[in-house]
């Protein structure tokens, strides 16, 4: 039984270090934005925008992790569409340098992520396999 706790709690420490993660880089390109270009500034509405942007994510990407566990290639498939419709959404508003980094830092750590958990659920599906036809040679 200890191990399932054990579980839990890395499970939760984990998407409590997502969240952070995707809460730093909108964070660091408004303040970084914020700096460079005169006539923008780092108010409310910027923090709280970078505060929705990391909890929509952060659950998105919790979503699709279940997701892609049960079913590999249609979880990926989703997450890889939605972070396209993410990408050409942020190059539509913003435009310049900062955004390509984070962007491109954002999509690297999504694709690490989606590509970890698939092959995670390719395992898992692959298991399933072999138990349902050991289950069946048995009966």
């Amino acid at each position: 039984m200890p191990k399932k706790r054990e579980v839990n709690r890395f499970s939760n420490l984990h998407n409590i270090i997502v969240f952070i993660i995707l809460l730093i880089i909108p964070l660091t390109f408004f303040i970084l934005k914020a700096s460079v270009v005169p006539e923008e500034s780092l108010g409310f509405v910027e923090i709280a925008f970078a505060l929705v942007i990391a909890i929509v994510s952060t659950l998105f990407i919790l979503w699709d992790k279940s997701f892609i566990i049960t079913n590999p290639y249609l979880g990926t498939i989703t997450g890889l569409l939605v972070l396209a419709v993410f990408d050409s959404a942020v190059f539509y508003r913003y435009k310049g340098p900062y955004t390509t980094f984070f962007v491109s830092l954002t999509s690297i750590l999504v694709l690490i992520y989606v590509g970890f958990y698939f092959i995670k659920g390719l395992k898992n599906t692959k298991r399933d396999e072999e138990n349902y036809y050991d289950e069946k040679a048995g009966s």
